[in-house]
């Protein structure tokens, strides 16, 4: 992470565009089926100020997509025909779409075999465009050893060609759910509707460099509904099989509730995060988002950063995986 560095520094060493407004512009990028779900999903239930594309083979699929643009490329790919996807992609039709957007987020199923190959491909051609690019992934677990292949090429290569890559395992109960909560959880945040404003240079200093991110989401309402929200986000993180003593650098910790949200509330979900995630060494940052449709609800979404020195497997506790650390 940068944290510590000025704004000159974050423009000169990101690269990124600086936006022409203070509310960034965001583009969610769905691919294949989980990722074309997730965005009908997006749509029903708002990402305020999102646009969506829709990337598929599979011009059904496409056409039932509520996305405004929509793009087919080839036909579908047996695993041995990643090269003749990648001739498939066409680059200019990729950059006109992203446009001026401040922000792009690329959502899939790493288990769909064409969106797996498909989406470190859009990676690349998105990620020198100045814009800041997150990945937000559903990782399939082996169905014999239950474990996730971490060291899958194509998740190394699409987390290389990203900022950040937000991975959820696919024992959520709903992963379009899951995929939604992860866009919208960092997209609410960087506004300045809350009562802790943060803009897009809040959000490159965030994310840039963030490695992999693993997150956590939960809501509820009533009395004690910020330590109770705050309490089962931190559990969903238990759940994934996560040592959370081991997530150290950094949290990011996102809080949406309508305008009856209490600045005491704030200071009790933070409080929660801080002693059940034992990261209190860490830098935990923190913002609102205000959604009145929400009512009495309060939702908070927790963002835990992996140590850049440290394999991912390290982490999730994955013994198998450990013979090169």
């Amino acid at each position: 992470m940068i944290a510590g560095l000025k704004l000159a520094e974050v423009l000169h060493h990101s690269k990124l565009a600086v936006p022409d407004q203070p509310v960034p512009t965001i583009k969610v990028i769905g691919i294949g089926k989980c990722g074309l779900d997730a965005v009908d999903y997006m749509i029903a239930h708002g990402v305020r100020a999102a646009e969506y594309v829709a990337i598929d083979t599979d011009a059904k699929a496409l056409a039932s997509c509520h996305a405004r643009e929509k793009v087919k490329i080839g036909d579908w790919f047996s695993p041995s025909d990643a090269s003749a996807l990648e001739k498939a992609v066409d680059q200019e039709t990729i950059k006109n779409l992203i446009g001026y957007s401040n922000i792009v987020f690329i959502v899939l199923g790493m288990g769909e075999n064409t969106a797996r190959h498909l989406a470190p491909l859009i990676a690349q051609i998105v990620q020198p465009m100045g814009k800041l690019l997150i990945a937000a992934v559903v990782l399939p677990a082996d169905t014999k050893s239950k474990h996730i292949d971490y060291n899958d090429k194509n998740l190394i290569l699409l987390s290389d060609n990203v900022h950040a890559l937000i991975a959820v395992p696919d024992n959520f109960d709903d992963t379009k759910t899951a995929l939604h909560r992860a866009v919208a959880g960092i997209a609410e945040l960087y506004r300045d509707d809350g009562l802790m404003p943060c803009d897009f240079w809040d959000a490159a200093l965030d994310f840039l460099g963030a490695g992999m991110c693993l997150m956590g989401t939960a809501s509820a309402s009533g009395t004690d509904r910020a330590t109770i929200a705050a309490g089962n986000a931190i559990a969903q993180l238990a759940r994934q099989n996560i040592d959370l003593s081991r997530l150290r650098r950094k949290a990011i910790v996102n809080i949406t509730s309508s305008s009856s949200l209490h600045p005491n509330e704030v200071v009790e979900v933070m409080n929660c995060v801080k002693v059940s995630a034992d990261i209190r060494q860490s830098l935990i940052s923190a913002g609102t988002a205000v959604n009145e449709t929400m009512c009495d609800e309060l939702r908070v979404t927790v963002f835990e950063f992996t140590p850049n020195d440290q394999d991912i497997a390290v982490i999730l506790n994955q013994p198998d995986q450990l013979s090169s650390i």
